[in-house]
């Protein structure tokens, strides 16, 4: 009885002590040989420094040097990731071709392109480039001053407004950065591939494309016509969809970029006397989900969605006072609200491509 009594009491504790084992060494940072065959290390047993880091291909004698905010290489020691930001992410600035312990898996390690980084940031702006369309006035010109107060350069687009984007120039330049103004006809296609040719040329390479400028035409049904149909669909949406097109390309080549295309709350609900508008801006939703689907991983394409913003000049205070009440916020956008919206699709928003941001005081769901 005592022996049987001993051997129970013995399996027990074999019993309960093999878990709290396990669990020490779970806990426990263990040291592996990385081997180019099977997956990789997982980054737990990463260590991140504040220096210089390095990483090394495996068939590369080479070394590419980050900077210590990277993601980190493997370290010739083993522990835990220290906590404390470490995991804020920079632009890739090494060779595309890194060794497989860098990434979470193999496939990874071979498809990430030059300028991304696996972790989301904010982008730096000081010193890139961005192209705004309709800039020399009313929403394009307070894009334009947004972008320039983060460090961009800007280059303006305007057609027919030589003085305004004049002036938009001088008072980007007076804030510490590069501007210049080009001139093109949306509504021609052999126009827009001039101005996306002459931007990319003088920016060096742009970062940022902004797609906001549009006309807005009063087509009530029963005097529709061809020629204001055409009007509409080409420089609202034909001429952003060069533009990606063109600048897009450049950008995916380059490995990074963004593109942002103005839309307005009625391309979701439209409403009388500007079918060709509303249509139009219907289809700049659509065009951004697919650029996005295009362009990615390397650039990002969003939209946002003004809603009742710096109406037409012509508009009666009567009519104005009618739509701020029929807003759930009860009052008019500004300009601002806008190009704030855009800033942070540039900046900040590094996890979203092919969405609408709607910035109508709430219009779409009144």
């Amino acid at each position: 009885m005592a022996s049987s009594w001993r051997t129970r009491r013995r399996i027990s504790a074999i019993a309960f002590a093999i878990p709290a084992r396990c669990a020490r060494s779970a806990r426990r940072p263990t040291t592996r040989r990385w081997s180019h065959a099977g997956s990789p290390k997982r980054r737990s047993s990463v260590t991140c420094t504040s220096g210089i880091s390095r990483r090394r291909a495996p068939s590369c004698t080479r070394w590419a040097v980050a900077s210590s905010t990277c993601p980190p290489a493997r370290p010739s020691t083993s522990g835990h990731w220290p906590t404390g930001g470490v995991r804020r992410a920079t632009w890739w600035p090494a060779d595309p071709t890194r060794c497989r312990a860098c990434c979470p898996s193999s496939t990874l390690a071979r498809s990430v392109p030059r300028g991304l980084s696996l972790f989301s940031r904010a982008v730096e702006l000081r010193g890139r480039w961005a192209l705004v369309t309709g800039a020399a006035k009313r929403v394009g010109r307070s894009i334009a001053l947004e972008l320039a107060g983060r460090g961009m350069n800007v280059v303006v687009h305007y057609h027919t407004s030589t003085e305004a984007a004049a002036a938009t120039v001088h008072e980007l330049e007076g804030l510490g950065v590069r501007a210049c103004a080009l001139a093109a006809d949306l509504a021609r296609a052999a126009e827009v591939e001039r101005l996306a040719g002459e931007a990319e040329s003088r920016s060096g390479g742009l970062a940022v494309l902004v797609n906001s400028a549009s006309n807005y035409l009063r087509a009530p049904f029963e005097r529709l016509t061809e020629a204001v149909w055409d009007a509409s669909l080409d420089t609202n949406l034909k001429a952003p969809f060069l533009l990606a097109w063109h600048i897009g390309r450049a950008m995916r080549a380059r490995g990074s970029g963004h593109i942002v295309n103005l839309a307005d709350w009625a391309g979701e609900r439209p409403y009388r006397d500007y079918l060709p508008y509303c249509v139009s801006k219907a289809g700049i939703i659509g065009l951004t989900r697919a650029l996005a689907k295009e362009l990615a991983p390397e650039v990002q394409v969003n939209a946002v969605a003004p809603g009742p913003v710096m109406p037409p000049e012509d508009m009666a205070a009567a009519e104005r006072e009618a739509i701020a009440r029929a807003t759930p916020l009860r009052r008019l956008g500004k300009p601002d609200d806008v190009a704030r919206c855009v800033r942070f699709l540039v900046e900040e928003a590094s996890f979203s491509t092919g969405a609408t941001f709607y910035v109508d005081g709430g219009r779409l769901i009144a």
